[in-house]
C-alpha cells in the first residue's frame, strides 16, 4: 500500500492537484484585492515611470535615428577625424526636434481656434447646459432656483477650500508631470547613445545566467516582441495621423466648426483601437452641438465614413497581418489590460497579448507533440469528443513506443 502510495504516477496527479488548487487560491485572491494589488504595484512602478517613458521615448526615436545615421549624417564617414558619436548625438537632436515640430504642428492648429472661439464656445456650451437644466428641472420638478441658491451659499465655504484644494492637486500634478518628461527625454538621450553597450551588457548577462535552450527561446521570444511592438505602435501612429488628416479635409470641405480641434481629438483617439473613435468622437459632437446641430450630425456621418475606408483599406496596409489574433480577442485584451494600466494599457494591449498569445500557442503545441496528437487547428474544429480524444492517444501511444525503442538502441 506505501509502496502504492508513493509510486510516481500517484505523486504526479497529487502535484498536478496541488498545483491546479495553488492557482485556484492565487487568483481568488487576485481577484478578490484586485484594487490593493493595483494600488501595491502602481506605488512600486512609480518611482521607474521616468524609465519607463525614456523607454517608450527611446522606442519611438530609434528608427528617426537609424534613418539619420543612415541618409542625412552619413556623410560624416568619410572623415575620420570626426568622433563617431557626432553622428548619433546629431541623429538624436534632428529625431527629438521632429517630434517637438509636430507637437508644435498641433498646438499652433489647435490653441489659435480655441483662443478665438473660447468666449463664444463658452457661451454655447452654458447655453446648452442652462436648457438641459431647464428640461430636466420641468420634467422631474424636484428642485427651484432658490432653493439652489440658498444650498450654494450655505456650503460656499466648503466649495471654496475644495476649489482651492483642487488646484492645488492640479499644480502640484502638473509639476510632476512635467519632470517626469524632462528626465525621461534625458534617460532616452543617453539609453540611444549608448544603446550597443547597454544592450550587450544585457545580453552578455543572460548568456552567463541561462542556459543555452532557455536563453534561444527568450532571444526569439523578444526578437518576436520588438518586432510585433514596433510594426503595430509605429503603424498605429501613423495611420492615426492619416486619419486627423482626413477628419482634417473632410471637416473643411462641408465647414464643419471647430475643425481643427475635433480633427487633433479624432487623430489622436484613433490609436487606441476600436474603442478611440468613439472616444474622440462623443466630445467632438458635442462641441460641434453647442453651435450647429446639423454639422454635429453630419459630423457623425463623416466620422462613420471614414472609419470604414481606414479599417478596410488603409489600417490593414499599413500594420498588416502584425497580429493574428480575432477580434473577440483584442476586446477581451483592451478591456482587461486597459483596465489595469489605463490609456496606455489600451494602446499597448493588441501587440502585448500578441506575444502572451505566440507563448501559449507555442506551449500548446509543444505538449501537443509530446503526446503525438495533431497541432493543426482544422482537425479540432470540426467534432470533437471525449471518445475521440481517447482514440487519438491510443493510436498515438505505438508510435511513440516506437520512438521510446529507437531512442533506446541508440
Amino acid at each position: 500500500m506505501w509502496k502504492k502510495l508513493y509510486d510516481k504516477k500517484y505523486m504526479t496527479i497529487a502535484a498536478y492537484a496541488l498545483a491546479v488548487i495553488a492557482a485556484l487560491i492565487l487568483l481568488l485572491a487576485f481577484v478578490l484585492r484586485f484594487d490593493d494589488i493595483r494600488s501595491t504595484v502602481n506605488g512600486l512602478l512609480a518611482p521607474l515611470r521616468p524609465i519607463i517613458w525614456a523607454l517608450v521615448l527611446s522606442y519611438f526615436c530609434n528608427p528617426m535615428m537609424k534613418i539619420g545615421e543612415r541618409y542625412v549624417f552619413g556623410w560624416l564617414d568619410r572623415y575620420p577625424r570626426i568622433p563617431r558619436k557626432t553622428k548619433r548625438v546629431l541623429s538624436l537632436i534632428l529625431s527629438y526636434l521632429l517630434i517637438l515640430s509636430v507637437i508644435a504642428g498641433v498646438l499652433f492648429l489647435t490653441v489659435p481656434e480655441i483662443v478665438n472661439n473660447y468666449v463664444h464656445l463658452i457661451e454655447n456650451l452654458t447655453n446648452f447646459v442652462l436648457i438641459a437644466v431647464e428640461k430636466i428641472d420641468s420634467l422631474l420638478d424636484i428642485a427651484n432656483i432658490d432653493n439652489i441658491e440658498s444650498l450654494i451659499l450655505q456650503n460656499s465655504h466648503k466649495i471654496l477650500s475644495s476649489a482651492a484644494s483642487l488646484a492645488a492637486g492640479l499644480v502640484l500634478k502638473l509639476s510632476s508631470i512635467t519632470f517626469t518628461l524632462i528626465l525621461a527625454w534625458v534617460l532616452s538621450f543617453f539609453m540611444l547613445l549608448y544603446k550597443e553597450a547597454w544592450t550587450a551588457g544585457l545580453r552578455r548577462t543572460a548568456t552567463a545566467i541561462l542556459p543555452k535552450k532557455l536563453y534561444a527561446e527568450v532571444t526569439d521570444t523578444l526578437s518576436f516582441a520588438n518586432r510585433t511592438f514596433g510594426r503595430y505602435l509605429l503603424g498605429s501612429v501613423f495611420d492615426s495621423v492619416l486619419v486627423g488628416c482626413e477628419t482634417f479635409l473632410a471637416l473643411w470641405i462641408f465647414d464643419v466648426p471647430y475643425r481643427s480641434v475635433v480633427s487633433v481629438l479624432v487623430g489622436i483617439t484613433n490609436i487606441i483601437p476600436y474603442f478611440g473613435p468613439f472616444i474622440g468622437s462623443i466630445p467632438a459632437f458635442f462641441i460641434i452641438l453647442t453651435q450647429d446641430t446639423f454639422k454635429a450630425f453630419l459630423f457623425v456621418v463623416l466620422v462613420l465614413v471614414i472609419q470604414q475606408i481606414d479599417g478596410n483599406l488603409i489600417n490593414p496596409r499599413i500594420i498588416g497581418k502584425t497580429t493574428s489574433i480575432n477580434s473577440m480577442w483584442v476586446i477581451i485584451a483592451i478591456t482587461a489590460i486597459g483596465g489595469w494600466l489605463g490609456i496606455v494599457g489600451m494602446l499597448i494591449a493588441i501587440p502585448l497579448f500578441s506575444v502572451i498569445y505566440m507563448l501559449i500557442s507555442r506551449f500548446v503545441n509543444t505538449r501537443l507533440k509530446k503526446r503525438g496528437l495533431p497541432t493543426d487547428r482544422a482537425y479540432y474544429e470540426a467534432s470533437f469528443s471525449v471518445s475521440h480524444y481517447r482514440k487519438s492517444e491510443t493510436a498515438a501511444a505505438p508510435q511513440q513506443a516506437k520512438k521510446d525503442r529507437k531512442g533506446g538502441k541508440q
